[in-house]
């Protein structure tokens, strides 16, 4: 965590499909700036990305997209 964020609660958790763990917390800073903080963990090393309303609702949308693409064309085989 940075020192000045004001409160974090996680959303969700996953885990992926190799074994990585995957949370999604809300980041609430002093300011009362409000962003999504996606930690992934594999293994040892930790990857951290802060994503604003906007970016977040964006990736979202693109990841919606691809699972039902993904999910319509397995089950059509």
């Amino acid at each position: 965590m940075l020192e000045d964020d004001k409160t974090s609660q996680t959303i969700a958790s996953f885990e992926g499909p190799f074994g990585q763990k995957i949370e999604l917390r809300e980041v609430v800073f002093e300011k009362g700036v409000t962003l999504l903080r996606l930690y992934i963990r594999e293994g040892n090393r930790f990857t951290v990305l802060d994503l604003d309303p906007d970016l977040a609702g964006r990736w979202g949308q693109a990841l919606v997209t691809w699972a039902a693409e993904k999910n319509g064309s397995e089950t059509s085989r």
